[in-house]
């Protein structure tokens, strides 16, 4: 996979060398040395005719490279691979579709090879996938130095079309892989085996893929994008189940992220010591990793992990490197310009919600310093170690009466009372999180939480309002007593049931597990339930109907199923 770059066919050794396939390794050195002579003679004219020879005559590194690439055979093996073969390997001299090659005429070697194709020749197939491809990786090479005509675009991807409608074939086709197995055997290199055949077919797709992601990136970091989301697209609908395209795209970004990160690092040394240089710096740090966000959202799309990962750590940076500035300057204008640059970094849910958090603080302090009271009532209430309940009673009597008091009235609603109404949601969010996770109290968890829903302005804000408010739902209904289906059932008032099972009895020593299974069960019908419990279940006599229905609560009916029963232990 690692040869397969954009240079895939340019630092071909039969390229190179402008040889066969099957030529020996005597003469692939001779040709070299003499090309290296050429080259340190400062004559870069090619020896041939070829269409496809190589872009620019190879200087003495690039000879000294296929040199010792010749002498390693799995580098000999992959550049046979993506080179054109003969009929008979061995008979370069006599194929006619080769010679014509090595003679210029391209044309005549595709005829060949499309005849030879409709004939099923899996040599041919493989070869016109190397010509086509070859061709659209030329011509992509061109485009990335050159402004290409308008009217070469659809010819280049023709060519594209072309390889990979024969790449696929290939990738499947039993007898070009035999083939190769022979190849190595004919080698007899304790280096090469079989084994490395396998890995490569099994690599091809990605190694394709590959070839078209580091496209894909050259074309976006030069800005022109309809070629880079081609080659992506080219990703997408080729090979599908056989290639790994985030995997491939991951490996072709790995420098993108790696420059990203040291961006955020060196914004966060720069700041360290000097808070009031936080707005600057993270001005900095937006813009210069705005174009890599660009490339992931061309690869992964804006709401793929990767990208979320990446950028939520620029977000964060950015947004902490403004709240430093803020506190050491009181800038809210240059504060609020920076958190709104970082926010089209966030996709996270914490990060984002810190930053629309921090942004409505700003705006607010940037519109008037009356909604201050209301910021520190709310700072208050967040900070003190109340419980949801005293929280909440306080957010009702010093909050809600001052935001009406506050409201506009006669006139488009300021951005910053929506930012304030979108903080004591936010408020409200908190303590009813708080209730539910902590207290397990849902029915001021669902107060709150629908208070919440009721301030909130932003749409995003709403989206995590109305998932906590389902899942309060969730709870209440979980919560409800079994047995008259009372809501906010606590777990100190519910029916424990003992139950045993796996019994097993050896030489009079009887083994057993055993569990208990909660019932829900509200105060009232815990006191009516008092009177009836009975020595061996602590649960009802067994002429009561509460002793019948609990028998039917669906966790004891999935237990009693798997052989269980209901007692301390076995008698």
């Amino acid at each position: 996979m690692e040869a397969c770059t954009l240079s895939l066919y340019d630092k071909n050794i039969f390229r190179i060398t402008e040889l066969p396939v099957d030529a020996s390794a005597k003469d692939v050195s001779r040709q070299a040395q003499k090309q290296q002579m050429l080259a340190e003679m400062g004559d870069n004219t090619s020896s041939v005719k070829a269409p496809f020879a190589p872009l620019h005559s190879p200087d003495e590194d690039q000879i000294r490279e296929a040199l010792a690439r010749m002498k390693m055979p799995e580098d000999r093996i992959v550049d046979e691979f993506f080179w054109f073969w003969p009929e008979e390997f061995g008979n370069s001299k006599a194929d006619p579709a080769i010679q014509a090659m090595l003679s210029g005429d391209s044309e005549k070697a595709a005829e060949i090879w499309r005849e030879a194709e409709k004939r099923g020749s899996f040599t041919a197939i493989h070869n016109l996938a190397i010509l086509f491809h070859m061709a659209a990786v030329d011509w992509t090479i061109h485009q990335l130095k050159n402004v290409a005509s308008e009217e070469s675009y659809e010819e280049v991807k023709g060519y594209w079309q072309r390889s990979f409608d024969r790449w696929e074939k290939v990738a499947e086709m039993e007898e070009i892989w035999d083939c190769m197995k022979d190849r190595v055997r004919s080698m007899d290199d304790e280096a090469l085996t079989t084994g490395f055949i396998r890995r490569m077919r099994d690599e091809l797709p990605m190694a394709l893929d590959r070839v078209n992601a580091e496209a894909a990136l050259a074309f976006a970091e030069k800005g022109v994008m309809e070629w880079a989301e081609y080659h992506v697209r080219l990703m997408n609908e080729t090979h599908q189940g056989l290639d790994d395209v985030e995997a491939t795209a991951e490996l072709i970004l790995e420098p993108t992220r790696k420059r990203v990160r040291q961006y955020v690092d060196s914004a966060e040394q720069k700041t360290s010591g000097n808070r009031a240089k936080g707005a600057e710096l993270a001005m900095q740090l937006v813009v210069k990793c705005k174009p890599s966000m660009a490339i992931y959202d061309l690869f992964h799309g804006k709401e793929a992990h990767q990208r979320a990962d990446l950028f939520d750590e620029v977000a964060g940076c950015a947004a902490s490197l403004a709240i430093g500035y803020q506190l050491e300057t009181g800038d809210n204008i240059e504060f609020v310009k920076v958190l709104n640059a970082a926010l089209d970094f966030a996709n996270g849910a914490s990060v984002r919600e810190k930053i629309i958090h921090n942004i409505s603080i700003g705006k607010n302090n940037l519109d008037s310093k009356k909604f201050q009271p209301i910021f520190d009532s709310l700072k208050s209430v967040s900070e003190s170690k109340q419980n949801p309940v005293q929280k909440l009673s306080r957010v009702k009597a010093e909050i809600l009466p001052s935001l009406s008091l506050l409201a506009p009235t006669g006139g488009k609603v300021s951005e910053a009372y929506n930012g304030l109404l979108d903080s004591v949601a936010i408020t409200l969010r908190v303590i009813s999180i708080d209730a539910h996770n902590d207290y397990k109290d849902f029915d001021t968890a669902g107060v709150a939480i629908q208070m919440a829903l009721k301030l909130a302005v932003s749409e995003d804000l709403k989206t995590r309002l109305q998932a906590d408010a389902a899942q309060v739902r969730k709870s209440v209904k979980d919560s409800a007593c079994y047995f008259c289906d009372t809501s906010g059932c606590k777990p100190a008032t519910s029916l424990g049931i003992a139950m045993y099972g796996d019994v097993t009895r050896n030489y009079g020593q009887i083994n057993y597990r055993k569990t208990t299974i909660n019932v829900p069960r509200c105060n009232e019908c815990k006191g009516n339930h008092s009177g009836v419990f009975n020595s061996l279940f602590k649960g009802f006599s067994n002429s009561s109907d509460g002793y019948n229905k609990f028998k039917k609560y669906p966790a004891i009916v999935d237990m009693i199923r798997k052989g269980w029963s209901i007692g301390e232990q076995p008698t």
